[in-house]
């Protein structure tokens, strides 16, 4: 998909973790209790550093503007706060979800 489409692979996790580490991270702290924890960090949060990387690739390259987004939403309400932070701003045009066993 990445190379077939041209779209930049983007992952929440790993944004988050390289957040966790980024000194001087506005985020870093809080990113690192939510995760010690096992719960999952604020949607805004996450959302605010996709659209931070989404608008670096694209003033990167402004042909760079389709992104498969990796781990998010994990939820309702994670759609929901993407939905009224993005709206206008990022189409989804599609979803994918994979049901498989741990095996595979």
């Amino acid at each position: 998909l990445l190379q077939k489409y041209g779209y930049t692979h983007l992952s929440a996790g790993d944004l988050l973790r390289d957040e966790r580490k980024r000194p001087g991270s506005q985020y870093g702290e809080l990113i690192e209790n939510y995760i010690k924890e096992g719960e999952i960090v604020p949607v805004e949060i996450t959302i605010s550093l996709l659209k931070r990387a989404m608008d670096q690739t694209m003033a990167a390259n402004s042909q760079k503007n389709k992104f498969l987004i990796d781990g998010f939403p994990r939820n309702e309400d994670n759609l929901q706060g993407w939905t009224k932070t993005m709206d206008g701003k990022a189409d989804v045009s599609f979803v994918l979800f994979f049901d498989c066993d741990n095996e595979v």
